[in-house]
């Protein structure tokens, strides 16, 4: 069945993991209109504030290794844009579109041993690849879930320590990172799914 639906911001569409195909489909509720999209990672997408676009994560092949990389799916043209940039031993997941649509923010993990980190770190990238840039982090938290303020000044994400190896039950606490301030704070112990009030 399908599942994971998520309403375009003006409502008109609606995008969803297909039952029928390793990837995603959006439906126009005005024109009646179907687009395909394969997708091998087989995480949703998110849209972009105009709903032109989607980002999404999509599983690929750098040689001979299975990389995960970031993509802009552009609605009109129809169109794929890898947006990772140049990095190719990468898995970035988890894209998050900035309210007003000029950053994607993400979790990267190098995949090569020079720079391998148990945990995704966050990211973030202008919509065309441009100006990618980590934010400070530890390598042994793995950061997900991003959330931005509805005024894009802040982040906010999970954070889950890894620094005694994977749990059976994870140690997960919720922290906002403030653009303004440059820094992280920690704003709930434990807690999953934040949410901003509008």
């Amino acid at each position: 069945a399908a599942h994971s639906p998520l309403w375009s911001p003006d409502g008109s569409q609606l995008a969803y993991l297909s039952p029928l195909l390793h990837g995603f489909e959006v439906y126009d509720l005005k024109t009646q209109e179907l687009q395909q999209f394969g997708n091998e990672w087989g995480a949703a997408p998110t849209w972009s504030p105009d709903g032109r676009s989607l980002a999404a994560a999509e599983l690929m092949l750098a040689g001979e290794a299975l990389v995960v990389r970031l993509v802009r799916i552009d609605l009109e043209p129809e169109a794929m844009v890898d947006i990772s940039g140049d990095e190719d031993m990468v898995k970035d997941a988890s894209p998050a579109w900035s309210p007003g649509g000029g950053w994607i923010a993400f979790g990267r993990q190098f995949l090569d041993a020079e720079r391998w980190t148990p945990g995704r770190q966050v990211w973030l990238t202008r919509p065309d690849a441009s100006e990618a840039y980590g934010l400070p982090s530890e390598p042994e938290v793995d950061r997900f879930g991003f959330v931005w303020r509805p005024d894009g000044g802040a982040l906010a994400y999970l954070a889950s320590d890894l620094s005694d190896g994977l749990q059976a039950t994870p140690r997960v606490s919720v922290w906002v990172f403030d653009f303004a301030a440059g820094q992280a704070v920690r704003v709930a112990e434990e807690g999953v799914l934040p949410r901003w009030l509008p």
